[in-house]
């Protein structure tokens, strides 16, 4: 049943974008599964690996031998 434009009322055009919906919710689902997936693989770290765990390979030291 065509609304005063042409186009079926709000309801009808929900109702058809149902499969729409549905398949968005299962893409989005997939991509928070693979995200959780990454984040426990990546020992639950995000971002930039730290510097302070090993700052010799980054920095020269400045201080005496042997202070790191």
């Amino acid at each position: 049943m065509p609304g005063a434009e042409g186009r079926p009322p709000s309801y009808y055009a929900w109702r058809e974008g149902e499969a729409a919906r549905r398949a968005r919710r299962v893409a989005d689902d997939a991509l928070a599964h693979e995200i959780a997936m990454l984040h426990i693989a990546s020992g639950k770290t995000y971002g930039v690996p730290s510097q302070a765990s090993t700052p010799h390979k980054y920095f020269a030291p400045t201080g005496p031998v042997g202070s790191w």
